[in-house]
Parts: C-alpha cells; structure tokens; sequence
C-alpha cells in the first residue's frame, strides 16, 4: 500500500498539536473561547475522519491523493475536511492578532 513518507506525517501531527495546546490555552485563558472550541473539534474529528475514510482507498493512491479524488466527488467528509483546513490558518492569524493586541497593551500601560 502506498503513503506519505513520514516526514508529512510529523509535520501534520506536530502542527496539530501544537495547534490544539494553543486552542486549550486560550480556552482556559476564557480568551477566544468559540473559536477556540471549534479549533478543538476540527483538530480532534478531521484526523479521526480522514483515517476512517482511507481505509477504504485503493492500493495504488496514497492518502493525499485519495484526498484530493474524495474533493472531486464531492463526498461530506472531504468538504469537512478541506473546511476545517482552512480554517486552521486563519485561526492562527486571529491568535496572532489578539497576541498582538494584548501584547501592546502591556507596552502602553
């Protein structure tokens, strides 16, 4: 069976829990508590749902290009999943964002 080489699939999950122990902090900080909730959901179903549905892939495609074939049908689990990606990016500018602005709060005072 064809995969990834497993340099993606450190940097996927290191990128994953990176994210999701930034999205716990904010929450805990009761700072960007809703989207930091949704980070959590996105960050802990989309790996779950893109593991169940490749087990269902061909012999001869791996995991992104199974992926990306799903995204051409149209199927539930991959718009789920190509959201929740690009989700991910702009939650990490709004946490920049609000680092920022807290940041030139501490200055000012």
């Amino acid at each position: 069976m064809v995969t990834l080489p497993v340099w993606v699939w450190i940097v996927y999950y290191t990128f994953l829990c990176i994210t999701i122990g930034a999205a716990i902090i904010k929450i805990i900080r009761k700072e960007m508590i809703f989207i930091s909730l949704l980070t959590v959901v996105f960050v802990l179903t989309v790996p779950f749902l893109m593991f169940l549905n490749s087990i269902a892939r061909g012999e001869e495609l791996n995991e992104f290009q199974f992926f990306v074939q799903q995204l051409k049908q149209g199927s539930l689990w991959s718009l789920y999943a190509i959201f929740s990606y690009l989700y991910l990016p702009i939650w990490w500018i709004l946490y920049y964002k609000h680092y920022k602005k807290k940041k030139s709060y501490i200055f000012i005072k």
